[in-house]
């Protein structure tokens, strides 16, 4: 098993769990395979797209990923500060695995016909998502 082929099968299982409404953990899958992948400081995938959009309300970059991420770590870790209940959705689950699809294939520079898939649906079903996040 290498990083690569880990990532490939937790983001085509997260698309699964997506399908299935089980949607903590299509997010959960789609965040351990963000999390492996490596990229370069100038990367065009969607999580570095949106950590340099940071509302005004967010003190800094750093603040904002934290925001971005907090349902993902609601999951993984203990957070008290967050208490015992959650609201997960459709849409952040799309968001987690939509991040995880533009982290692969910027880095690998390659997809699946699933993941191509997955972002037309996203985008036909109103939850634009920028395909301009793979290399040229």
């Amino acid at each position: 098993m290498n990083k690569k082929d880990a990532a490939l099968r937790q983001i085509t299982a997260a698309i699964e769990h997506f399908e299935a409404q089980q949607y903590e953990c299509a997010i959960t899958l789609a965040g351990a395979a963000e999390g492996q992948i490596k990229t370069d400081e100038g990367s065009e995938h969607l999580f570095a797209k949106l950590k340099v959009m940071a509302p005004e309300e967010f003190e800094n970059e750093r603040e904002w990923a934290s925001w971005l991420n907090t349902t993902r770590d609601w999951l993984k870790h203990e957070t008290p500060h967050l208490g015992d209940d959650w609201e997960i959705n459709a849409f952040g689950a799309a968001v987690m695995i939509a991040r995880a699809i533009t982290k692969f294939g910027w880095a690998y520079q390659q997809g699946t016909k699933q993941m191509q898939e997955f972002i037309e649906k996203c985008q036909k079903s109103g939850m634009y998502i920028d395909r301009t996040q793979q290399k040229s």
